[in-house]
């Protein structure tokens, strides 16, 4: 599954695609800092996975979520910066991606010319035990989905998604982010922990704070892709007015030691979102 997964992620047509999504982020209006955060990214997901689909040729292919919070505290020693997964986290200097997924790509930067890949370098003028201290565990992420008020959730939810993305700094830190690979599976996550917050909380159905339009989607309506949680089927149909499709996520281990109400495995082998068709 991982290696079918890496193969066409990296495929010339799929990282083609990419490029329109990593415009639509960094031009993006009002899908950050606002009430539009979990649906904006939520149909973001959606588009990047449908492309992926369509280049394996394969309705199954999914997006892999990395629960970093099960491991936050050595969150940079994980299995995950392996040159086989999405290749190595510079600590002291920011440096081109030369392993893993991502290595050797190139983009035409805003400035002109090719460039590489960057990460890591942020943690020059910090020490490992600071670092390692400032991403929630998945404990307190819990406590959060106990939030009942939608705001207050995103605004939590929003802090957190910041701080990994500048924690492993290079193109992670901009909003060209999602020219890193690792961008889907810190976003599936995310969006994993929204869907967790709505399994909670079904009385609120697709209510979204002050949520408006998504202005880079055609003005649809946020409430489109926050969706509800179909109890009966057990994902959330979307878009909701006229699903297509119906996302939910997968959660198996391989360590038992990990399978309990507040942790769970971050295996990318065995931890994916599920999209299948909409069953009217």
């Amino acid at each position: 599954l991982v290696v079918d997964f890496q193969t066409h992620f990296l495929n010339k047509p799929f990282r083609a695609s990419l490029s329109d999504l990593v415009l639509l982020h960094s031009v993006s209006h009002k899908g950050h800092k606002n009430d539009n955060f979990f649906p904006f990214h939520r149909r973001m997901l959606l588009d990047a996975e449908t492309e992926l689909q369509v280049e394996a040729k394969d309705c199954s292919m999914t997006l892999p979520y990395w629960n970093w919070a099960v491991e936050s505290h050595m969150w940079d020693q994980s299995s995950v910066w392996a040159a086989d997964r999405y290749g190595r986290l510079p600590m002291h200097e920011s440096a081109c991606v030369a392993d893993g997924m991502g290595a050797n790509w190139t983009y035409l930067h805003e400035e002109g010319g090719a460039h590489c890949l960057l990460r890591g370098g942020h943690w020059a003028n910090w020490t490992t035990a600071h670092y390692r201290q400032t991403l929630p565990t998945w404990m307190s992420l819990q406590t959060q989905l106990r939030f009942d008020d939608y705001r207050q959730l995103r605004s939590a939810g929003e802090i957190w998604h910041n701080r990994f993305h500048c924690m492993v700094h290079g193109d992670m830190c901009h909003m060209e982010a999602p020219r890193d690979p690792l961008f889907y599976a810190h976003h599936s996550m995310i969006d994993r922990f929204y869907y967790k917050w709505q399994e909670m909380h079904l009385k609120r159905g697709t209510g979204c704070g002050h949520c408006s339009f998504l202005a880079d989607f055609g003005k649809v309506p946020a409430q489109e892709y926050t969706g509800a949680i179909n109890t009966t089927a057990g994902c959330v149909p979307l878009p909701f007015s006229a699903p297509v499709v119906c996302v939910s996520y997968q959660e198996e281990s391989h360590r038992p030691d990990l399978v309990d109400p507040v942790q769970e495995d971050d295996g990318l082998d065995y931890n994916c979102r599920c999209i299948k068709p909409h069953q009217h």
